[in-house]
């Protein structure tokens, strides 16, 4: 049994998929997740998309990562070709092929909310929360979406990252309108 969600093998990094996992709630051990698998192989895809494939358990070489390693590099993100924001991500990490950036603090709270303040509209909604993280709320005719923008040790957060559509500058393989 392995509680590892990735592998690392001959070079590659790869997700690995189980069959079904269980979460204990005992109050010592909320929210474990204890994953199961009992075959001689592991169900993998290439991290960051690919064709599922087996992995034999016992394969020289075979690393078993209970974390994915951080590939993150400074870059500029754009929702539209008029506003850069500086953030860091990791290039391999993408939601439906987007950007996955996180900002720091102050980018956030001095340059991306307020922009998007200034845009107007009564559909999304900025709001500061008592412990410094903030929570967005888009009011779409009868649907209600609120999304919590948790801060890490770092003072650096996702920003929307899994909901919008943010293209970085290896996209287009420039930097248009970079801020001052």
């Amino acid at each position: 049994m392995t509680t590892s969600p990735f592998a690392r093998f001959d070079g590659t990094l790869y997700s690995i998929h189980f069959p079904y996992a269980h979460e204990d709630k005992t109050p010592a051990r909320k929210g474990v997740i204890e994953l199961y698998v009992d075959f001689d192989y592991y169900t993998v895809s290439p991290y960051g998309g690919g064709f599922a494939m087996a992995l034999r358990k016992d394969a020289e070489g075979l690393e078993l990562l209970d974390d994915v390693p951080q590939l993150e590099e400074e870059c500029w993100f754009a929702l539209t070709d008029e506003t850069l924001y500086l953030g860091k991500h990791n290039p391999r990490e993408r939601w439906n092929g987007w950007a996955t950036p996180k900002f720091s603090r102050a980018v956030i709270e001095q340059q991306i909310i307020p922009d998007l303040q200034k845009q107007g509209g009564d559909r999304w909604h900025y709001q500061k929360l008592d412990n410094g993280d903030w929570k967005v709320t888009e009011v779409d005719e009868d649907e209600r979406y609120e999304t919590l923008i948790k801060f890490d040790e770092n003072d650096f957060a996702p920003f929307m990252s899994y909901e919008w559509c943010w293209s970085d500058e290896e996209e287009t393989g420039e930097l248009p309108n970079q801020p001052e």
